[in-house]
């Protein structure tokens, strides 16, 4: 019976495969927490969960960094990350950004591109595809959002 229980535990652990990263709002940008191993279930309830609005007043405030929870995969050396922003007045939306390695003028870069989902639900499905490591359809997933922006990334999650 025990062993049951300690499979059953080691079973339901966050593969180390995935990783959290926390950028809080208002930070500086250079500056962010490293969470540890992360799941589904784990991200599902820190999306829900998260001070956003709280986040967004003190990176507004400051004019810092936005708000991001950002999830790597480290063996593809591939991140998605969910980021907010907004104001009273205009309201608030969500930012998702894919980084990944591009081919671009004969080099391989690491390149993100950021799309504008409609809603919560959208976040959170294209976040089900990268945890089930569904590459090719969260790229197609993506590919029929509005895209904010695409450029070469930056260095040093």
């Amino acid at each position: 019976m025990h062993l049951t229980i300690l499979l059953l535990l080691l079973l339901n652990q966050p593969s180390p495969d995935f990783q959290l990263n926390v950028q809080h709002g208002g930070s500086p940008f250079d500056k962010s927490e490293d969470k540890g191993a992360i799941d589904y279930l784990g991200f599902m309830k820190l999306l829900d969960t998260y001070p956003w609005l709280n986040e967004i007043e003190k990176s507004n405030a400051t004019r810092n960094s936005a708000p991001t929870i950002t999830v790597r995969y480290s063996k593809g050396m591939k991140d998605l990350w969910v980021s907010m922003s907004g104001d009273k007045t205009t309201g608030y939306g969500y930012l998702v950004g894919y980084d990944h390695n591009k081919r671009v003028n004969g080099k391989t870069v690491k390149w993100v591109e950021i799309y504008l989902p409609d809603d919560t639900r959208k976040v959170q499905q294209l976040f089900g595809l990268f945890f089930e490591k569904e590459f090719d359809a969260l790229e197609k997933a993506l590919s029929h959002l509005e895209k904010f922006k695409e450029m070469e990334a930056q260095t040093g999650l």
